[in-house]
């Protein structure tokens, strides 16, 4: 659907470098990276807002790298919803449609499942100036689906909203593009948005990618350390594998000795990285008993730190271990600091890094 092929763009003293993406018609794509990484670049290179210095942009198998923006029927939201303040609701909304000569009557259907859809019928005869922030993002959408993109962008769409507004439009929006069946090119820099909404992830960094792939193995399997401590992974170590058996890797580390799922390509001797999702250990009861496929440490809490869903603990057992502990879990345990504890660990939850 979109293909970029080793494209470079520059925005001032910064570049973008050798950019290779397909994005799939059916995709939700989200772009993530640190401020100046790149992201609103790499989305106004594609809309054609900034000029291609070299390689190519397809969509559908038709060239448009030097193509004006009006002509590529691609959608871009930017970060303030550019809504034109002398025009009301409607106007907005209906704009791309007028522009382009189409009569109201041939997209009413459309248009009535969109405002229904957004849940702003209440919103059509108002002025721009008394809107929300949730609401100018609700009518920002439905602008950007009524002018019927083939690809629509959105630039940091919901850095304007609340958090409690922000989780739910989400799971909103996501419903939303997927009924539409427009695909979506995201650009955030906030991990739980991109968790929540994507099918695929880019990171950029530094103008470059530095990984594409699914949700799953970026927050849960990164491949390499950098990955792991962008997406809040800090339990890296490293060890030495001293034993494969059964398909399971023992290695030692200088202060605990773990199981974890063999790999391909490992051999024993040999010096590992791995990574360890705060989320995927548990904090128990010092004199628990636990299943030996498992790896299971005793230790001490040295720090607990509260989070806005959860508790995070740290251990030392031997190093030390975050744990990401449910709430309830920390007050049925009524940790402290000092406390005595063990944790477990699952071979499947230990992943490699490089």
């Amino acid at each position: 659907m979109l293909k970029l092929n080793n494209v470079n763009c520059s925005a001032g003293n910064f570049s973008l470098k050798n950019i290779s993406l397909s994005i799939a018609k059916d995709d939700y794509f989200v772009v993530l990276g640190p401020t100046g990484s790149g992201k609103t670049t790499l989305a106004k290179c594609i809309c054609g807002l900034l000029p291609v210095e070299s390689g190519k942009i397809l969509l559908n198998n038709i060239n448009i790298t030097n193509q004006p923006p009006n002509i590529r029927s691609i959608g871009y939201l930017p970060q303030d919803f550019a809504l034109f303040p002398h025009l009301n609701v409607l106007n907005n909304i209906l704009f791309g449609i007028q522009v382009r000569n189409i009569k109201f009557a041939a997209v009413k259907n459309k248009f009535e499942t969109i405002i229904s859809k957004l849940k702003i019928e209440h919103l059509l005869n108002r002025e721009i100036y008394s809107l929300s922030g949730g609401e100018k993002q609700r009518v920002a959408f439905a602008r950007a689906v009524m002018a019927e993109p083939v690809l629509l962008i959105l630039d940091e769409p919901f850095s304007a909203i609340d958090m409690k507004l922000k989780t739910d439009l989400w799971f909103e929006m996501r419903s939303f593009f997927q009924m539409m069946e427009i695909p979506v090119i995201h650009i955030t820099h906030n991990l739980d948005e991109a968790a929540v909404l994507s099918d695929r992830i880019l990171i950029l960094k530094h103008g470059k990618i530095e990984y594409i792939g699914s949700k799953n193995n970026i927050f849960y399997a990164p491949e390499t350390e950098n990955i792991a401590r962008y997406v809040g992974i800090r339990n890296i170590y490293t060890g030495i594998v001293e034993n494969i058996i059964n398909n399971k890797i023992i290695v030692k580390n200088r202060s605990f000795t773990v199981k974890m799922n063999y790999f391909k390509d490992v051999v024993k001797g040999q010096s590992i990285k791995f990574g360890i999702n705060a989320k995927d250990i548990n904090v128990m009861p010092y004199d628990s008993i636990i299943d030996d496929n498992c790896n299971v440490f005793a230790g001490i809490v040295k720090n607990i730190h509260f989070l806005s869903d959860s508790v995070l603990v740290k251990v030392l057992a031997g190093d030390i271990f975050e744990v990401n502990c449910p709430v309830n879990i920390y007050r049925k345990l009524n940790l402290q600091i000092s406390d005595k504890v063990k944790i477990k660990i699952p071979k499947h939850s230990i992943f490699p890094l490089k």
